[in-house]
Formats: C-alpha cells, structure tokens, sequence
C-alpha cells in the first residue's frame, strides 16, 4: 500500500502552481465557448424552411472573421500550449521522483482518449480531448530530444499552416473540399439522412426516440 501510494503522482500544491497560467487556462475555456456558442444556439438544426433569411446581417461577415482572428485563432493555441506545458511539469515532477514518464503518460492519454472517445460519440461532435490524447501519444518520443532538433520541428510545424494554405489557394489542391464531397456522397449513396445548410449538403443525424 505504501509502496502504491510513492508510485501515484500527487496535484500540485496551492503554493506551487503558477496562478498566471490557470488564468490563462479559464480565459482560453472561456474563448474556446464562445467560438462554439453559434452552433450551441441550435442554428445549425433548424430545418432550412425555419431558418429566418433576415436574420443574417450585412456585418456578421466581418464579425466572423473577427471572431476566427481573436478567438479560434488565438485560445485554441494558447490552449493547446497550455496541454504541452502542463506535460511538461509532469516530466520534470517525474525526473525529480525518479521515475518513469512514458509509461505514466501513456496511462493518462489511454484514460483521456477513454473519455474523449465518450464525449465524441455520444455528446458532442467537436470534442477536443480525442484530439489531444492522440497528440499526447505522439508527444512521448520527443521528451528527450535535444532542444536544437525540437525547434528545427517546432519550425516545420509552425510553416505547416502556409503550406496548406499555398495548397489550397494558390495551387488550387482544395482537398478539403474533396473530403467532404466524398463523405457526402457516401453517406447519400447509404441513404444516411442528410440535411442543407447555405447551398450545401451536410451529412446529418437524426435520433429518434420511441
């Protein structure tokens, strides 16, 4: 029993913890809903014969993008930071422990990919812990590498984006696009239902409850 209790690692305490990031950790939670709160008004839902034309005004163009700027741009970043570092306070909590930190994180990224799976199937369709826990996995053969070859990835990841984006805009490989064309005809050749949103067919599910 004591022998368990020495392997388990314990919470930061209060006078540990680095109250500026769990500022930023609940303004980033805080954003990240507000990025979500146009489709937990239920738009989405409305069949296309109730949805109001008028209620579209000539501003929400330029909102949205204010909206992608400042918030799905920005705290969906900080947040995913904020995932890293606290792996990384795990590490060094381990290493002083002397103990292992892959097995460690692979059990915590077992259990959050659990929950995520969870969350994902059966609440909601933009979970994010899925994402997060498949990404932890990937985290772990990094840990010991050397701090020069973790910025030559960290520079490949950050180009990442540009390079989608030259794809898609200025060399015209709008796979994107592809993808979801061809999930919809999948599902439409299924006879899955599906409903019209702006001119375009989405894949949709219906639960009926007797």
């Amino acid at each position: 029993m004591v022998q368990h209790q020495q392997n388990q690692l314990k919470p930061l305490q209060q006078e540990q913890r680095i109250h500026f990031l769990d500022i930023l950790r609940g303004l980033a939670i805080k954003f990240i809903f507000m990025a979500n709160i146009l489709f937990f008004s239920g738009a989405f839902f409305m069949a296309p014969e109730n949805r109001n034309s008028n209620f579209v005004l000539a501003s929400d163009d330029l909102l949205s993008f204010v909206s992608y700027l400042i918030i799905d741009g920005k705290f969906y970043s900080i947040f995913s930071l904020l995932f890293g570092i606290g792996c990384f306070v795990q590490y060094q909590k381990l290493q002083k422990q002397e103990k292992p930190f892959a097995p460690f994180f692979r059990r915590r990224m077992f259990w959050l990919l659990a929950f995520g799976l969870i969350h994902l199937v059966g609440f909601w369709l933009g979970d994010i812990l899925t994402l997060y826990a498949l990404l932890g996995f990937v985290i772990i053969p990094f840990i010991n590498v050397s701090d020069k070859k973790l910025l030559s990835f960290a520079c490949v990841l950050i180009l990442l984006p540009i390079l989608n984006w030259l794809l898609i805009y200025y060399f015209g490989v709008d796979y994107p696009h592809y993808l979801f064309q061809t999930s919809t005809e999948i599902w439409s050749y299924y006879g899955f239902p599906q409903s019209e949103w702006q001119g375009k067919t989405y894949n949709d599910i219906h639960i009926s409850i007797a």
